[in-house]
């Protein structure tokens, strides 16, 4: 292969990304509710405020209670769409119990 196409096919190479996600801009750390919805056959999502929902890919089994507060850094998945389609579909970053109240 010529030098010049590898200099012409690299930019589409990096562009293509592999499956990841960026950090949601501007989020640090948020806070939400998990809620537990019994739709396709049940999903878990993590409600930040009336129209902010998140459906989180990996929440951990011990987190999943519903009206548990937490505390979370998401990832975005916008390569993805949720089974459910409730909310934007996240990776979590961190995640704790919120006991702040």
């Amino acid at each position: 292969m010529s030098r010049m196409s590898l200099l012409l096919l690299t930019p589409l190479v990096m562009s293509c990304g592999g499956g990841g996600g960026a950090a949601i801009p501007g989020a640090k750390e948020l806070r939400g509710i998990v809620h537990h919805l019994p739709i396709e056959g049940g999903v878990y999502v993590i409600d930040v405020n009336e129209t902010l929902r998140y459906q989180p890919l990996n929440l951990p089994a011990e987190l999943r209670k519903d009206g548990l507060k937490v505390r979370f850094v998401p990832k975005s998945r916008d390569d993805m769409m949720g089974t459910a389609q409730v909310g934007r579909v996240i990776e979590l970053v961190t995640i704790a119990v919120d006991s702040t109240g």
